[in-house]
């Protein structure tokens, strides 16, 4: 998957987040539109959404300019402190439905600063959500995946096994 993407070019694609895993270690390739950022994930809990790291397009007269440098506390986004707090009240291990709701939570009043994003007038949104819980072996990681915005569409829940053949 390395070597996939390595060869495209990141002024191809609009601004996006690619999750994978080869086995032992996940991965997670973003783009900016200019550039790809591939990163190891750590084990651990990772919520990206299609904010994260920079990668996102602008929303002409809904957007705030993405910092150009580093974010202190203070100037977290609201995005970031918004599921920082959702995620603590889950606790040290949420369950995949809850993680679920997580993503699934569109606030009309901040919409580019909710997990789920709808702005139906300028084409943009959350277009599909996952919820994974990687195993030792791989093929034991539970997969839950909602083809479509969370709040609206159901999280079909696999064995990774599965999709693998």
């Amino acid at each position: 998957v390395h070597a996939m993407m390595a060869r495209l070019s990141p002024a191809r694609f609009n601004p996006f987040h690619l999750l994978y895993c080869d086995g032992p270690q996940a991965f997670l390739t973003w783009s900016d539109g200019q550039r790809l950022h591939p990163l190891p994930l750590l084990p651990g809990l990772h919520l990206v959404t299609e904010r994260s790291f920079g990668a996102w397009g602008t929303v002409p007269g809904l957007d705030q300019p993405k910092p150009t440098g580093p974010v202190e506390a203070s100037d977290e986004p609201e995005r970031s402190r918004f599921l920082r707090a959702r995620l603590a009240e889950l606790g040290d291990w949420p369950a995949p439905e809850q993680l679920q709701a997580l993503l699934g939570i569109h606030r009309p009043q901040a919409p580019l600063d909710s997990p789920c994003v709808h702005v139906p007038d300028f084409g943009y949104g959350t277009r599909s959500s996952l919820v994974l819980f990687k195993a030792n072996p791989v093929e034991d990681s539970d997969w839950r995946w909602a083809e479509g915005p969370p709040d609206r569409t159901p999280f079909l829940a696999q064995r990774f096994g599965a999709l693998l053949g």
